[in-house]
């Protein structure tokens, strides 16, 4: 009796389900529950049975006779289902196509075609399926995701890296058509020589009219002295008060990562290289495909360095009258409006340490395979890309489909400076009205949507997943 009120109760749970996740987990559970598959209505032994074989298929290193045995068993339960939906049993006929070597590969599209490659770069790929694109100088890399987003698997390209200063004046140079006019319109032009800006700043305006690296990270006055130096001993480069050493991060140069940029220029570029934002989605399932088991202590992220610089900061403010002379370093991060944290003197940090204040080169991270995910800039995300993908490559184009959907902007994966009681899992929203001059820890990379590819070198049991997405299941409308 008991067996079959457990059952019974499975039963209730499972039909009014309708999300591919949590079925799952119910059947992967249903044991316990004393479920016996034959005893269920038709819809819950399809998905029972489609769940279990997705698992089993999910596993790493499955030999192609072991995917067989599991498909043939699959194929041989579901075949026993009687009054399956006609979308169901088209799905189990591409499956036994695959299995038998009946059912051709559908055309694709070559990746290398989509993002930079549209928009002129020269692309390859390696054996893994890495795409590079490379323009003169300026690399950019990608790595290819599977993301589960309303029932469908998107397949997307996304950034190895950070864009740089220098990656981002190639972009500009290399659009087809008045690059650096647009981004005009979407980044505030200031004179490097008299206008002021608050935290460390990568780049500038040169003569011309273009992104170059800034001299020096943070804009100085006459109360930097030898005797006042900017930063503490330990990270002076020797001989000028004003310079922080190559071992701490180096001053500005082509290689750091673009911030202090607007949502609206950022967005820009990336269409200028046929690219986007990456959605939250996208972040997440990188970070759970190559930095789920890494620790914070392996990012650029605010440690101890911080905190001495900053109690550096409060002995040279105590001798001068003008305090903005020296900064806090938190001066000008992108901080959440709750909860509410220490700031300025009371703002605390990691304990770990890797001897970096401010940012260091985008390609500097080669611990990782997607390099800073975490740390270093947060990263800019637009929770709508199919707009942003759509979106023609001008200033107006771009910053109507931020501001029409404001709502789906934001930052994510924490900085060198971001406060340690905010993790790096943690997606703040940013403001268009307050982000057009950007904020000093947040920058961003590139993505773009690859629809109709294929994944390098795709295994049978990859295949036959494709197949068996999670859209498969049978829910019942609601």
């Amino acid at each position: 009796m008991i067996r079959a009120e457990l059952a019974a109760r499975w039963t209730a749970l499972a039909s009014r389900t309708a999300d591919a996740g949590a079925f799952e987990t119910l059947a992967g559970a249903a044991p316990d529950f004393a479920v016996r598959a034959e005893t269920l209505p038709a819809s819950l032994r399809f998905n029972i049975a489609l769940a279990h074989v997705r698992r089993a298929l999910s596993r790493p290193g499955l030999q192609e006779d072991a995917v067989r045995r599991l498909v043939g068993s699959f194929l041989a339960e579901t075949r026993a289902i009687t009054q399956l939906p006609a979308p169901s049993a088209d799905r189990l006929a591409q499956v036994t196509g695959l299995i038998d070597g009946s059912q051709p590969e559908p055309p694709s599209i070559d990746p290398l075609t989509l993002g930079p490659g549209a928009a002129g770069w020269r692309g390859e790929a390696d054996e893994a399926g890495k795409l590079t694109f490379t323009s003169g100088s300026a690399r950019l890399e990608f790595i290819r995701l599977e993301v589960q987003r309303a029932g469908e698997t998107v397949p997307v390209y996304f950034g190895v890296s950070e864009v740089s200063v220098g990656t981002f004046a190639r972009m500009v140079s290399q659009a087809k058509s008045g690059g650096a006019p647009e981004l005009r319109q979407a980044l505030p032009v200031f004179d490097a020589g008299t206008s002021a800006w608050t935290g460390p700043r990568s780049w500038t305006w040169s003569g011309a009219g273009s992104v170059v690296p800034g001299q020096l990270w943070l804009k100085l006055d006459a109360n930097v002295t030898a005797q006042r130096p900017v930063y503490p001993p330990a990270l002076l480069r020797a001989g000028d008060p004003r310079l922080i050493r190559d071992e701490a991060g180096g001053e500005p140069n082509p290689g750091h990562p673009m911030q202090q940029v607007s949502p609206g220029a950022a967005a820009l570029v990336a269409r200028f290289a046929n690219c986007r934002l990456p959605a939250t989605d996208e972040w997440r399932t990188a970070r759970d495909a190559y930095a789920a088991s890494a620790e914070l202590s392996e990012w650029n992220l605010r440690d101890a360095t911080f905190g001495a610089h900053k109690r550096h900061i409060a002995a040279m403010q105590a001798q001068v009258v003008n305090k903005s002379s020296f900064s806090w370093p938190d001066a000008n991060i992108l901080l959440p409006e709750q909860p509410k944290v220490p700031v300025e003197d009371r703002a605390t940090s990691h304990a770990f340490d890797d001897g970096v204040l401010w940012f260091v080169p985008c390609s500097a991270d080669t611990r990782h395979a997607v390099h800073h995910l975490i740390g270093n800039v947060a990263e800019m995300v637009f929770d709508q890309p199919d707009r942003l993908d759509a979106a023609a490559p001008t200033a107006a184009a771009v910053l109507s489909v931020l501001q029409q959907s404001a709502e789906a902007l934001g930052a994510i994966g924490g900085s060198s400076l971001s406060p340690p009681e905010i993790t790096p899992e943690t997606r703040l929203p940013l403001d268009m009205l307050f982000s057009t001059e950007g904020f000093a820890d947040v920058g961003f990379r590139l993505a773009f949507t690859a629809r109709g590819t294929r994944p390098p070198r795709e295994t049978l049991a990859a295949k036959i997943l494709r197949v068996l997405s999670a859209d498969s299941y049978i829910f019942a409308r609601r």
